[in-house]
């Protein structure tokens, strides 16, 4: 009686080459993301600054000081988070912890950038939502074009953004502001694809 013996499959490994691969794509998306995200912060101050100066200018409400403030203390942090992976030699930086911290800003200035609408823009007022939705909407153009280089961030400003205005529009109801609502939703939807598309 004959024994026999079945032969084990050769575990398949991921190849050096594969993971060095995938590291230099995580390097260079990295890099793209930080370097233009630096170029970036200073148009999108001047932008926050000259649109919170003019809604403080029409409506004199002091919550947008307060606004104004926090939108400022993000943009600096962007820079110093920016120069301090620069400045940070090759060989000791980790792309993944630093592409996810920056992420996280972008985060939270989309969420600051959504809450616009619900704490001062004023009911009615159709000059001024006019010129919140085309300075966020302009926003979320710039936003997708600069952070398409990396996956996640193609997310984290836009989508808390434009979903905080179009929750906005919604919640205050009328034929106008439910149409501005559809729109941002439509824009949203048409810019996540355009990033999304150009990450691949």
């Amino acid at each position: 009686m004959s024994i026999q013996v079945i032969p084990k499959e050769p575990l398949i490994a991921q190849s050096p080459d594969a993971q060095s691969v995938d590291e230099r794509i995580q390097i260079e998306q990295t890099n793209s993301l930080m370097s233009t995200g630096l170029s970036a912060v200073f148009s999108t101050f001047l932008v926050t600054a000259g649109f919170w100066l003019i809604f403080y200018y029409q409506t004199r409400q002091p919550i947008i000081l307060v606004w104004a403030v926090v939108a400022h203390i993000l943009h600096v942090l962007r820079v110093v988070s920016s120069l301090h992976f620069i400045r940070t030699p090759k060989e000791q930086r980790n792309h993944v912890l630093w592409a996810n911290r920056y992420c996280n800003l972008f985060v939270f200035s989309g969420v600051v950038w959504g809450a616009a609408p619900w704490l001062f823009l004023p009911q009615g007022d159709l000059p001024l939502t006019s010129l919140m939705m085309l300075v966020m909407l302009g926003l979320s153009s710039g936003g997708i074009a600069s952070l398409a280089p990396y996956r996640r961030a193609v997310f984290s400003f836009t989508v808390p953004m434009l979903i905080g205005l179009a929750g906005a529009m919604l919640w205050r109801g009328g034929g106008v502001n439910i149409f501005l609502a559809v729109c941002a939703f439509a824009y949203l939807y048409g810019n996540l694809k355009f990033g999304v598309r150009q990450n691949k």
